[in-house]
């Protein structure tokens, strides 16, 4: 019987273990985000930022130009996989480009008029969104954000 209580204890300090460290790892890597685009472009003001367990919602902006960021830790490579399909199918025209050399799968679209872009990429288990008013400050991020993701 003590064996059996044991092993429970076990599995369930393991569990609670990964689930802290998966948050320690998700809370550095934003830190580390939002340090990289504050520094990717300095005269912009961040205005929004919206975190827990398993996302965090950026928005940083100057006069007319902005960019918006969302970052998704997912429980599996699949499970961000999954994500990113899903994200595709919901808009209307699919991607302009796929993205080489970033991350794992990466698409681009770029605004037809305005130069606009979104990316949309995924890295090991980690799903991320940029939005902004440049299609090559986005793309550019979105490499710089996959560089740090080991």
């Amino acid at each position: 019987m003590k064996m059996v209580l044991v092993g429970c204890f076990m599995a369930l300090f393991s569990v609670c273990s990964l689930r802290t460290l998966a948050a320690q790892d998700l809370s550095s890597f934003m830190e580390r985000a939002e340090n990289l685009v504050g520094s990717k472009v300095p005269g912009w003001k961040l205005t929004e930022k919206e975190l827990n367990e398993k996302e965090a919602k950026y928005q940083w902006g100057h006069a007319r130009q902005g960019i918006r960021m969302l970052i998704y830790y997912a429980t599996s490579n699949e499970d961000a996989a999954e994500k990113l399909r899903l994200s595709i199918i919901r808009v209307s025209v699919g991607p302009d480009v796929k993205l080489k050399n970033l991350g794992d799968e990466a698409y681009l679209w770029i605004g037809p008029h305005s130069g606009s872009g979104v990316v949309q990429f995924r890295k090991s288990n980690m799903y991320i969104h940029l939005v902004g008013t440049s299609s090559k400050l986005v793309e550019d991020l979105a490499r710089s954000l996959a560089d740090l993701i080991p």
